[in-house]
This record gives C-alpha cells, structure tokens and sequence, in this order.
C-alpha cells in the first residue's frame, strides 16, 4: 500500500512538473520579448495615454500565454495574415482589451466623396 501511495504521489509531480513546463515555455520561449514589446509600444503610442496601455497589452499578452487555446489561436491567426506571431499576440491582447472596455476603440474616420 506505501508503495503504489508513493507511485501516485510521484506521478502527480512529474504531471504538474510538466504542465508548468509547458506554461513557462509558452510565456517565455516560444514568443520573442523584445518583439511583443516593441509592437506593444507601437500600439499604445498611438493611443492618448501609452504607458496604461502599454502596461494593459503586456498584461494581456501574459493572459493569452497562460492558456493553451488562446496562444495557438494567435498562431493560427499569425498564419492566416501572413504576420509575425509576436504582432498577432499583441494584437490579440489589444482586441481583448477593446472588448473588455479597456481601451476605447478608435473612431472610423468616414470619407466624403468630393464633388
């Protein structure tokens, strides 16, 4: 009975162990830092306040990267525009942030035709 109590004790580590590894690789290894921000600051300056959003699209770049689902749609959507993975991270984080009301959307711009 100490024996197999051992034997799960030791396998639900090396789970975990491994979950956590997947984890850090995605939040740190798979996606370039200097990258993601670089098109974070590129985003928030063009916003009226870029240091919050700086800091908000960074925060959101580590929420999509927590979870499996979100970070391997940014690299479908990467492979659908034909754009880095860094940029559709960042971009991804800017939508979330938009539809979360955390950022006001910009304003379209419409074009009057001329007479």
């Amino acid at each position: 009975m100490k024996n197999s109590t051992k034997y799960l004790i030791v396998g639900l580590i090396a789970i975990v162990s491994i979950l956590l590894a997947l984890v850090v690789y995605r939040m740190f290894f798979m996606f370039k830092s200097a990258k993601v921000k670089a098109f974070a600051t590129e985003q928030a300056n063009l916003t009226a306040s870029p240091d919050v959003v700086y800091q908000l699209l960074i925060e959101g770049c580590e929420n999509i990267l927590k979870s499996q689902d979100l970070t391997k749609q940014v690299k479908l959507f990467a492979q659908v525009e034909g754009i880095e993975i860094e940029e559709a991270l960042v971009l991804t984080a800017l939508n979330s942030c938009y539809s979360l009301g955390f950022i006001a959307k910009p304003l379209a711009i419409e074009e009057t035709p001329e007479a």
